[in-house]
């Protein structure tokens, strides 16, 4: 960029936590910043302007906001979570607000999932390190919505099964974090909360005023087993609610692909062979897979130029999806992410790549942001 074509940014053009609607410079023209990327802290915002933040004459002007446009998955997702975690305790608590709560978060979840599905399994399949134990639940939703859309549920089936997914597993909350980092055995009450919690979750749903049957019997049966090795109550196949079995499914299949202390994460293909072993439901296999396809977004694949790419969007082609560069083929990360065709033969998927130290990437440049 010409220095004589930049000017320079005025304090207040850029907000903490949303995209920059515009390339930012520095001071002799060179690139500082892409379009879409998001300032995270207000520290670091400052430190910016005072090293001085220029912007091409043509961006001086924001962008006009476009009615209508897709919600933004990952930028919605920071209160979405705030939202879930708000909503758990009031449910906990027992609070007369607690269904009106959840209703709201679970319809928030199934627009996300309707809106734009690829950018919800980035989301699910997305490496960035969570603090927040909350996250799950919400994943576990969006599963539970995309799959249960993919089955033509009707809305009201939806809005029970997502509510479910999100306080399914409130009585656990706590000691999961825990689990998850944990190298050992579980102990014997840890154990014994474990197989409680379904009947725990409903306990505290009821006591919260919430009365949606059908959500309460999705909690109450979503680690029941086809071959009545499940809890809390050792049920079979047909005793047990389609809804019920598609949570257990998102759940299982979010625990696969997420490392854990004392093994590495599979990769979607591995998960989905080891959950085909454990459901005898075609149905449900068949719409999980419709969902998924062989690369899912937000994985990372290795291509016949051995450059290492993440894959952005599901295409009509299940083994040729929209995928971008990020890692050269001699191992260098790349200062961007460049946009590849694998129908060509040089672009070919050769694999799933998993990298043990993924990087970072910037999601509202490759999924959208508001």
């Amino acid at each position: 960029m010409v220095a004589a074509s930049i000017q320079k940014m005025q304090v207040g053009t850029v907000v903490v936590g949303k995209p920059i609607p515009f390339d930012v410079y520095d001071a002799e023209g060179r690139l500082l910043l892409n379009r879409g990327y998001v300032i995270s802290t207000q520290d670091q915002l400052d430190r910016l302007y005072e090293r001085g933040l220029f912007v091409s004459q043509n961006d001086v002007v924001a962008p006009v906001e476009v009615a209508g446009r897709k919600t933004a998955v990952f930028a919605e997702v920071p209160s979405l979570i705030e939202d879930i975690e708000t909503t758990v305790n009031r449910v906990l608590s027992g609070e007369s607000d607690s269904h009106r709560r959840l209703m709201g978060v679970g319809r928030r979840i199934i627009q996300l999932s309707q809106d734009d599905p690829d950018a919800c399994l980035a989301l699910a399949h997305s490496h960035t390190p969570q603090k927040n134990i909350c996250r799950q639940p919400l994943i576990h939703s969006l599963f539970v919505a995309m799959v249960g859309q993919q089955l033509q549920w009707s809305n009201e089936r939806l809005e029970s099964s997502v509510k479910a997914a999100v306080i399914a597993n409130l009585a656990y909350l706590s000691l999961q974090e825990k689990l998850n980092s944990s190298q050992t055995r579980l102990t014997h009450a840890q154990r014994a909360v474990l197989r409680k919690h379904p009947e725990l979750a409903v306990e505290s749903a009821v006591k919260a005023g919430i009365d949606d049957q059908h959500c309460l019997d999705i909690i109450h049966l979503h680690h029941e087993s086809h071959d009545g090795s499940g809890y809390p109550r050792g049920l079979k196949e047909v005793e047990i609610r389609e809804e019920a079995k598609i949570l257990n499914l998102a759940e299982r299949y979010t625990a696969m692909i997420s490392r854990r202390a004392y093994r590495e994460r599979l990769s979607p293909e591995q998960a989905r062979q080891v959950l085909a072993h454990e459901y005898q439901d075609e149905r449900l296999q068949e719409a999980l897979a419709s969902v998924l396809t062989p690369f899912p977004p937000g994985v990372f694949v290795r291509l016949a130029n051995e450059e290492v790419a993440v894959v952005t969007h599901r295409t009509q082609q299940p083994d040729a999806p929209r995928v971008r560069a990020i890692i050269s083929a001699k191992g260098s990360p790349y200062h961007g992410a460049f946009l590849r065709d694998c129908r060509l033969p040089e672009f070919r998927i050769l694999y799933v790549e998993n990298l043990r130290k993924p990087p970072l990437l910037n999601h509202v440049m490759l999924w959208g942001g508001s």
